[in-house]
């Protein structure tokens, strides 16, 4: 079995408001109960006359992991959902999840289920599986399926046993298990070894809890936390902390989540960016339909980032007397107009540099820097750019898409390359590139989303956006990229030391970036 992100672009992490926390929007008129509401009359528009709910809106196949989110969701809201309100056609989505138990494998899986049917609906023959997984060093994972490394499905299989009230056997090896495996820059990444993520740091902070590490005591729960905070953009979301992103909904659902069982409060100075905190960026993201966009302004994956901000948004309900909610005004970002057009040189050059491995004298700064102020590229959490390491073909899809400055609500949900699933973090991206023309795949008909982007590869697509004429009349000559590089060479997109058959830095994607997006902008001006 493959190492891969089970959901997507990240491995999300399971609520524990399930069944522990009291609805919250029937407590008063405020803007988080308003929310909320909105949110489970959206829910309620898409389900199937199967009971299940599909992953995108209007598809009339409802998927299993979907509905158990939803599911996730409703009771956290404090929905019954299998009352007469989720009852369509005699059949409501634990029915459904009921009779699709059969087609579970992963540890993830089980786990998964186990929670959204939790209670009396949880079938015991689920909790003891997942009980079975527990291995002599206190790790949950199946050997068998090659799980051995992760840290996601040990996380999932505590917090699916705790939310059905199970006692966790050796709680103190599961801790240890889970503590040595903690990055050192205090976040956690969903297999071990990997760099830390937000999503599964937040899943992290909630299992430390459960598993007796005290807040304000616990040096390795405030570590996490400190690494969380490492996440906050300006808006007062949080991004997922391996890619370059700007905040999601996602992963500001798990961090909110992190912040309630770790007792701290989202309201707070220390949790705000600008006057902006998590709270108001999940408003920020939530249309007239009641549903909640991945980024505001972009319509991916409504239904599952809907569940994930109603789960979210129902934990607020417990320390709501505390932390009062606001009403959502999001400062907008000085440095990005609503336009997203590039910063100038000028303000560049006022700023002092973004990143602590990025000297003015770089040779790619002011691409690097340009490109950043405007939320096309983010650093990492230790405040570095790295400027030499490589950049993966789905990260570049998705840097060429922001630095073309296309409306978010421009991108199509549709999956382009059997390799790319439609919840894969990039799909929509890559979905575009491909519609608009920019993107081939391999020849096998691959997209090869995780593999480096090479500089022939960079130069093709670069040319199929400026000058796809050219294109087609590349025949008798060297190699298959002769021609786009000589075209892009040309247009002066090209990168200082140029080598097509080395992966390109990600210091030389900026600088083709930033050039490119000059061009395309003059093009679109001209039309």
């Amino acid at each position: 079995m493959g190492l891969k992100r089970i959901v997507p672009g990240l491995v999300v992490a399971i609520m524990l408001v399930c069944s522990m926390i009291p609805p919250a929007y029937g407590e008063s008129n405020g803007p988080v109960a308003n929310s909320i509401q909105q949110a489970v009359t959206y829910l309620k528009g898409v389900q199937n006359p199967d009971g299940g709910f599909p992953w995108q809106d209007g598809d009339e196949t409802s998927d299993p992991v979907a509905t158990a989110w939803v599911v996730m969701a409703l009771k956290a809201a404090g929905e019954d959902s299998q009352g007469n309100t989720w009852t369509k056609e005699g059949k409501h989505p634990v029915d459904y999840l009921c009779q699709k138990t059969h087609l579970l494998e992963t540890t993830c899986d089980y786990a998964r289920t186990g929670i959204a049917l939790a209670g009396k609906d949880s079938p015991a023959h689920l909790l003891q599986k997942i009980e079975s997984f527990q291995q002599p060093n206190g790790h949950f994972s199946q050997t068998a399926l090659g799980e051995d490394g992760f840290i996601n499905s040990h996380m999932w299989s505590i917090l699916a046993l705790h939310t059905n009230g199970v006692k966790i056997s050796h709680p103190e090896k599961a801790l240890q298990w889970l503590l040595s495996r903690q990055n050192e820059d205090g976040g956690f990444g969903w297999y071990e070894n990997l760099d830390s993520d937000a999503d599964d740091t937040a899943v992290a902070v909630q299992v430390m809890a459960i598993l007796g590490e005290k807040p304000g005591q616990s040096t390795s729960l405030q570590k996490a936390l400190n690494y969380l905070k490492t996440c906050q953009q300006a808006d007062g979301g949080f991004n997922s902390g391996w890619a370059d992103r700007q905040s999601n909904t996602s992963t500001s659902a798990w961090v909110l989540q992190a912040l309630t069982a770790a007792g701290e409060d989202p309201y707070s100075q220390k949790w705000s960016v600008k006057g902006n905190n998590v709270v108001d960026y999940l408003f920020s993201c939530q249309d007239k339909s009641g549903s909640f966009r991945w980024i505001a302004g972009e319509k991916s994956a409504p239904l599952q980032s809907t569940a994930f901000a109603l789960s979210a948004l129902s934990s607020l309900s417990e320390v709501s007397s505390r932390w009062p909610g606001r009403k959502a005004e999001v400062n907008p970002d000085p440095w990005v107009d609503s336009t997203r057009k590039l910063a100038t040189d000028s303000q560049v050059e006022d700023r002092t540099s973004l990143f602590s491995d990025l000297s003015p004298n770089h040779w790619a700064y002011q691409a690097i820097e340009g490109l950043a102020v405007n939320g096309i590229v983010n650093g990492y959490p230790d405040k570095t750019f790295r400027p030499g390491q490589s950049v993966s073909r789905a990260e570049f899809t998705c840097m060429l898409i922001g630095s073309l400055g296309i409306d978010e609500s421009e991108k199509t949900n549709g999956v382009a390359f059997p390799d790319v699933n439609h919840w894969h973090w990039a799909a929509s991206y890559i979905g575009k590139a491909h519609q608009e023309g920019y993107i081939t795949g391999r020849p096998e008909g691959l997209f090869d989303p995780d593999g480096l982007i090479s500089g022939a590869e960079l130069a093709s697509i670069l040319v199929r956006v400026i000058d796809p004429v050219t294109q087609d009349n590349h025949n008798n000559l060297p190699y298959w990229y002769s021609g786009y590089v000589q075209t892009a060479d040309r247009w002066g997109l090209l990168y200082p030391d140029f080598d097509p058959n080395r992966s390109a830095t990600r210091a030389e994607c900026a600088y083709s970036l930033a050039a490119i997006r000059t061009i395309y902008q003059d093009q679109v001006q001209q039309q």
